[in-house]
C-alpha cells in the first residue's frame, strides 16, 4: 500500500543537497535553477524516484519586490546576483533541467501578488505566457526527458478559471498552484479545494502544490486522491530543513508536523546523539548509520534533515490511508490543532471535493463560490 501511495501522492523536499544525509537518502528531490546542484551530487539525483525543479519564478517575485529590473528570454544568460538586475536565460534553464535529470520542471513564470492591480496582474500573466512559449520551443531539444509544468498564479482562487484559460496549452499536462505561507491555513482549505475542483473538471491529471506541507494542505490533497480526481498530486516544501527555516535545530512532530521545540523552547544541540534525541525512526537511523560512518555516532546535525523528511512522508501516507478508508473526517475532528472553526473549514473543503466529483464544477461555483476566501 505504501508504494501505491507514493505513486499517487509525492512529497518533494526542497534542496536536500544542503544536508548530506538528507540529499543521499531522500527518495524525491526538488531543486531550483537559481541554486544549482553541485556536479558531485548528480550521481545521487540519478537514483531518485523523481526530481522536480522550480524555474526561478519565486526569485523573480522577490526581485521585483526589491525593485530590481527583471529580464527573461532565450537570448539572455542567467544572472542572479546583480544588485540591480535579475536575469533568467531560457536556454540556461532548459540545460539545467537536463543536467539535474529533472522528471518535472516548471516553465518560467511571473508570480502575482494577491493585491496586484488589474494592470499589473495582466502584465505579469502576459510575461508568463511569453516565457512559456520560449521554454516549450526549446525544451524539446534541450531537456526532452523533462515534463514541463505551468504555475498558475491567480490573485485568488476565484480567478483560477480565467488565468488557466489564458495560460493553458495542450503541450503541458502538469499544472502547479503556489501555496507557501499565504494559502496553507484551515481558512484556505476551501479555496484550495476549489482550485482542484476546477482543474479536475478541465481534465488535468497532475497538479503540484508549491511551497507547503501544512496539514490542511495535505488533508485536501489526500481527499482529492482518494476520490480519484487525479492520477497524480504532489507538493514541495523546505519545512524539513529547520535550521534554514527557523535558524535553529528542531524536529517535526509526527502527529502534527509542528516544529519541536516550539518558538519558546530551546533549540536542539546539533552534536547530540540523534538516536537519543529524535523520538521516531531511531531504529532506521541506527540501521543506516552502521555502514555510512559519517561520524562516530549519528548526530542531530547530520540526521535531522532526513528524519524530518521521513516524518512528513509518514504523515502524508497516514492521511491518505485515512482518506482511502473514509476516516479522514474522524482524523480531522480529533486532530490536536486548529479548533472547531478551523476544522469545520477543512471538512467543508472535503465536502466541496465530494460534491465536485458527484455534481461537477459548475455546481461548486454556484454552491461554494461565496465562501471562498
Amino acid at each position: 500500500m505504501k508504494d501505491r501511495i507514493s505513486d499517487f501522492f509525492t512529497y518533494y523536499p526542497v534542496g536536500p543537497v544542503s544536508n548530506k544525509m538528507a540529499g543521499i537518502l531522500c527518495t524525491s528531490y526538488f531543486a531550483n535553477v537559481t541554486a544549482p546542484v553541485p556536479s558531485g551530487f548528480l550521481k545521487y539525483l540519478e537514483k531518485k524516484k523523481s526530481v522536480g525543479t522550480d524555474s526561478g519564478g519565486f526569485q523573480i517575485f522577490k526581485s521585483m519586490i526589491k525593485g530590481k529590473v527583471v529580464m527573461v528570454g532565450s537570448i539572455f544568460k542567467t544572472k542572479i546576483n546583480d544588485p540591480d538586475l535579475f536575469i533568467l536565460g531560457v536556454i540556461d534553464n532548459c540545460e539545467e533541467y537536463a543536467r539535474m535529470h529533472s522528471s518535472i520542471a516548471m516553465c518560467i513564470d511571473f508570480p502575482t501578488n494577491t493585491d496586484d492591480s488589474d494592470a499589473a496582474y495582466w502584465w505579469k500573466l502576459s510575461q508568463s505566457l511569453k516565457a512559456r512559449d520560449q521554454m516549450l520551443s526549446l525544451a524539446k531539444y534541450l531537456c526532452s526527458k523533462t515534463k514541463l509544468g505551468i504555475a498558475l498564479q491567480p490573485r485568488n482562487p476565484m480567478e483560477i478559471k480565467s488565468y488557466y484559460c489564458f495560460i493553458y496549452t495542450p503541450e503541458v499536462q502538469i499544472y502547479a498552484y503556489p501555496i507557501r505561507d499565504f494559502r496553507n491555513k484551515p481558512k484556505d482549505a476551501p479555496g484550495n479545494a476549489y482550485v482542484l475542483s476546477f482543474l479536475s473538471s478541465v481534465g488535468i491529471r497532475h497538479v503540484h502544490f508549491l511551497g507547503s506541507n501544512a496539514p490542511p494542505v495535505i488533508f485536501v490533497l489526500a481527499q482529492a486522491i482518494s476520490l480519484k480526481m487525479f492520477d497524480k498530486l504532489s507538493l514541495d516544501s523546505l519545512t524539513w530543513n529547520q535550521p534554514a527555516v527557523s535558524r535553529s535545530y528542531k524536529y517535526l512532530c509526527h502527529d502534527t508536523l509542528d516544529a519541536i521545540p516550539n518558538k519558546k523552547g530551546k533549540s536542539l544541540n546539533p552534536y547530540d546523539n540523534a538516536k537519543d534525541i529524535l523520538p521516531k525512526y531511531s531504529d532506521m537511523i541506527e540501521e543506516i548509520h552502521g555502514p555510512t560512518h559519517f561520524s562516530k555516532y549519528p548526530n542531530v546535525k547530520e540526521w535531522l534533515g532526513i528524519y524530518n523528511i521521513w516524518v512528513i512522508e509518514h504523515f502524508k501516507d497516514m492521511v491518505l490511508s485515512a482518506a482511502s478508508n473514509n476516516d479522514l473526517r474522524y482524523l480531522i475532528k480529533n486532530f490536536p490543532k486548529y479548533g472547531e472553526k478551523g476544522k469545520d473549514k477543512i471538512i467543508k473543503a472535503l465536502d466541496l471535493l465530494e460534491d465536485s466529483k458527484d455534481y461537477g464544477h459548475e455546481h461548486i461555483e454556484n454552491q461554494y463560490g461565496s465562501m471562498i476566501e
